[in-house]
């Protein structure tokens, strides 16, 4: 941990997180004069190296149509394997790993509890002996989730929270992070919970962070 991280740590903690994130969505929501747009893009996508290539469109009305942008077709091929898990985010692992018995996972070295995760004790007793993966999402990614599996979406949670960043620096400075921060939970039952795929329940979890709320 250097000077730097904790400093930049205790700054957020200082913030009004809430409100700073509603103000910057109400500004990522204000539509923009095409030269404005483009020159915003431009900038932005030098500085996070984001890939215009792979979009499926060339001009965004506002900041927030651009972060939630589309990929053209065929940019991310999606195997068909009803047995394969595919990555709901365009973002990188941060961490993999087993759900032991007492619906614990550990990421980047720190325990979280499912049950925290998902504010249910039932349903977090699902997931006993399975397995979970924590996807970032980078400033250069779309911001967009995708269906990790073909089911039936069987609940929808919306859980209250707080914006701390979801960077190393929240990660490691922030205990408890991902059960703190406003969070909704997306409960799938692979292929509608009858085929014989194997994969069972399937839940994915969105989690805000500061400026990304909504």
């Amino acid at each position: 941990m250097s000077a730097l991280t904790y400093a930049t740590a205790q700054l957020l903690r200082a913030l009004p997180r809430e409100r700073f994130t509603r103000v910057m969505g109400m500004l990522a929501d204000h539509a923009w004069s095409p030269r404005l747009g483009r020159a915003v893009v431009a900038l932005y996508s030098r500085l996070y190296d984001v890939a215009l290539e792979e979009c499926d469109e060339t001009y965004w009305d506002s900041f927030d149509s651009f972060f939630t942008r589309e990929l053209r077709d065929g940019a991310r091929p999606i195997v068909r394997d009803s047995h394969v898990i595919v990555s709901p985010a365009d973002g990188h692992i941060d961490s993999m790993g087993p759900i032991d018995e007492r619906s614990t996972f550990v990421v980047k070295g720190r325990p979280y509890r499912l049950d925290e995760l998902v504010a249910d004790p039932e349903e977090a007793k699902r997931y006993r002996g399975g397995h979970s993966a924590v996807i970032y999402l980078s400033p250069r990614d779309y911001h967009r989730v995708h269906s990790p599996v073909a089911g039936t979406i069987r609940r929808v949670h919306s859980m209250p929270g707080d914006y701390f960043p979801v960077n190393d620096i929240g990660v490691q400075h922030v205990k408890n992070l991902f059960s703190i921060n406003r969070r909704v939970s997306i409960c799938i039952d692979a292929d509608g919970g009858s085929a014989p795929s194997g994969m069972g329940r399937v839940t994915v979890v969105m989690v805000a962070a500061i400026v990304v709320g909504r």
